[in-house]
């Protein structure tokens, strides 16, 4: 029985089940080899020296396909590696609404978001974690460890890690509930949930449509709400929101300073009243939505010129500031007291550091020319250059598959990649605002 039939006889109203794809063999490679730089530098090399540097881009896709279709076994292996979906129990444990539809194109596809209810069973959450005493052989005996414990599934039986006697294991339900008993009130419906690496990371992510904001040129601000969860003992659970700008998907936490990582709730201690403090700390944490709308009106209100901003935020991030890049890699290697060797070592790095800087920021002044960075010449369109590139920057070609591009920028979100650009990034607009 699929899930479909299975929410069709619990008398379930829930979501309509578009896809539903559990063969790991059928993964996306494509969409992988777009969005892997290793991978690419592999097929790059065999495709310029068959095409040539002169090929157009119907040449170079259907030469992608043929290689693709050439090396397939590998690349799948690698594609599996990279996504490192969760089959442990015969089944791709992740669920997507049909706006945020995976790359991996696994799992299970809804056409709503939905509610918890029928979230944790689509994403297949719906199992235990169990603290279970580990044992010792001594002298052909076996002893039971006073200090040592695995963390095993319940469903399959397989360890997802080590921990100490102090530590309490938040179940899934626990995460779901977590969020239902702050965000019900904001109407939330959750997007996306799952579990990676066997089950030893678990996600769910609850969009809430109450507080969706529209800036003065029209861009529609979407807000959401993270909780994710190790099963492995291997740190907190953290809970943090964060903002989608339709327009081009390109995502912002809210959050500040030391909060910048999320609410987190450790494993030890009483798990419940933990739980309980991090609820209001979320309720407190999700206001922060309005604050960002005041924020982001004021910067599509506040007039900037983008080189100046973006090279602003490029001296708070990256190892070599516009004054630096300015004098040139000689200039700076000559400051540094080194042998003939190291000195020559020291251009090349300083080479490189001043080429990354102005790539990045040819790209954020590329994307603030797009037609997706509105009003021209004010803070807000400026903002969102920087922080698009933050999330969809990579090496080679981009993609210009939407589907793809949004579930790389989930997964950006989801991992935190690019924080500290885009947090460098608001800090000055607020510097900016408070003149």
């Amino acid at each position: 029985m699929n899930l479909l039939d299975q929410i069709l006889e619990n008398g379930s109203r829930g979501p309509r089940v578009v896809s539903e794809n559990h063969d790991l063999s059928t993964i996306n490679v494509r969409a992988a080899l777009a969005d892997e730089a290793e991978m690419g530098k592999m097929i790059s090399a065999r495709l310029w020296a068959s095409l040539g540097r002169e090929a157009t881009e119907e040449e170079y896709q259907a030469e992608i396909d043929r290689l693709i279709e050439e090396q397939r076994p590998e690349l799948v292996k690698r594609a599996q590696r990279r996504a490192s979906l969760d089959g442990s129990n015969g089944r791709v444990n992740v669920m997507s609404a049909s706006n945020v539809v995976p790359w991996h194109g696994l799992g299970v596809v809804v056409d709503q978001a939905t509610s918890s209810k029928d979230a944790i069973t689509l994403a297949g959450q719906d199992w235990e974690v169990l603290k279970v005493a580990m044992s010792f052989s001594w002298n052909g005996e076996s002893r039971e460890s006073e200090d040592t414990f695995a963390l095993v599934r319940k469903d399959t039986g397989k360890q997802l890690g080590t921990v100490g006697k102090v530590y309490q294991p938040i179940q899934n339900r626990d995460g779901f509930d977590f969020l239902d008993s702050v965000l019900s009130e904001y109407g939330a419906r959750y997007e996306t949930a799952g579990s990676l690496y066997g089950g030893r990371k678990v996600w769910m992510l609850a969009h809430l449509p109450q507080q969706r904001f529209s800036v003065r040129n029209g861009d529609v601000v979407e807000p959401y709400v993270i909780f994710t969860n190790p099963h492995d003992g291997s740190g907190k659970a953290y809970c943090y929101p964060t903002t989608e700008r339709v327009v081009c998907a390109n995502t912002y936490r809210i959050s500040q300073g030391e909060r910048t990582k999320g609410i987190g709730i450790r494993h030890t201690g009483n798990v419940r009243t933990k739980i309980q403090d991090a609820q209001a700390a979320l309720g407190i944490a999700v206001q922060g939505f309005e604050e960002f709308k005041e924020a982001a009106e004021q910067m599509a209100r506040t007039p900037f010129e983008i080189r100046h901003y973006a090279n602003d935020v490029l001296d708070a991030v990256l190892d070599v500031t516009e004054a630096q890049a300015k004098l040139g890699a000689d200039v700076l290697a000559a400051t540094l007291d080194v042998t003939e060797a190291g000195l020559e070592l020291a251009r090349k790095e300083f080479s490189k550091k001043i080429e990354r800087r102005a790539g990045v920021l040819d790209d954020i002044l590329g994307i603030y020319e797009s037609e997706r960075c509105e009003p021209k010449g004010t803070l807000w369109a400026s903002w969102n250059a920087v922080t698009e590139s933050a999330d969809h920057r990579k090496p080679g070609r981009q993609s210009k598959d939407l589907e793809l591009r949004a579930s790389r920028r989930f997964e950006s979100v989801l991992v935190g990649d690019a924080d500290e650009l885009k947090q460098a990034a608001y800090t000055q607009a607020v510097t900016v605002m408070r003149g």
